[in-house]
C-alpha cells in the first residue's frame, strides 16, 4: 500500500530509487504508482484524446479547465491543486478568507500545470443541531461496484482539511443518514 503521496516522490533524492516504484516493483500493490495518472484532477483536460469513453464522469463532474483558460476572479470557477487531498488549498472566490484566496491564486498563476479550475456550483446545506452544515459524500468502488462510502461535513461551503469526518449510515436502499463523528449531528 502507498501511504506516501505519490506526487511527492519526485522530491526525494534519486538515490532512494523511487523511480523503480513505477517499473520494477515485484510486490503486488493495492494503489500502484501508475494510479497517479488517473488521480490527477487534470485528467479531464485530455478526455477527448482518450479512446476510453468517459460518459459517467462527463455527466457528473463539473466542467474542468486549465486555470489559464478562465477568468479566475469571476466567481464562476473553483481552483484546485491537481493532486490535492482532503480539500486542502481549494480556492473559491468569496468563500475563502481574502488572504487565503490571494495565496491560492498566486500559486495557481505561478504553477498553472499543477492546478485546475472547475465550474462552481451552489452547494446545499442541511440544517443540523449545530446549525447549517455542507456535506460531501463519496463512494469507493472496486471494479465499478460500490464498496464503501465516506462522508465529511463543514460549516462553510468548502469541504477542506478543517471539515469534520462523518459516518454515512444507510437506512434503506435509497436513503442515507450522515452522522458527524465530531459533533454527533445528524443530517
Amino acid at each position: 500500500m502507498r501511504f506516501f503521496p505519490g506526487e511527492w516522490l519526485e522530491n526525494l533524492n534519486r538515490k532512494t530509487n523511487w523511480h523503480r516504484y513505477f517499473s520494477d516493483a515485484v510486490t503486488p500493490q493495492s494503489n500502484p504508482a501508475t494510479a497517479l495518472l488517473i488521480q490527477s484532477k487534470r485528467l479531464p483536460l485530455i478526455w477527448d484524446e482518450l479512446q476510453t469513453q468517459m460518459h459517467f464522469w462527463k455527466k457528473y463532474l463539473p466542467e474542468t479547465k486549465d486555470v489559464r483558460q478562465v477568468k479566475i476572479d469571476s466567481g464562476q470557477w473553483v481552483l484546485k491543486p491537481a493532486f490535492g487531498r482532503v480539500g486542502q488549498d481549494i480556492g473559491i472566490y468569496g468563500v475563502n478568507e481574502k488572504k487565503d484566496w490571494e495565496k491560492i491564486v498566486r500559486y495557481a498563476k505561478k504553477h498553472p500545470r499543477h492546478w485546475i479550475a472547475q465550474k462552481r456550483f451552489v452547494p446545499v446545506a442541511f440544517e443540523t443541531e449545530n446549525g447549517p452544515m455542507y456535506p460531501c459524500i463519496g463512494v469507493y468502488t472496486i471494479d465499478g461496484k460500490a464498496a464503501g462510502v465516506y462522508g465529511r461535513i463543514s460549516k462553510q461551503a468548502i469541504i477542506d482539511q478543517y471539515a469534520f469526518d462523518a459516518a454515512v449510515l444507510v437506512n434503506r436502499p435509497k436513503e442515507a443518514t450522515v452522522l458527524c463523528t465530531s459533533t454527533g449531528s445528524k443530517i
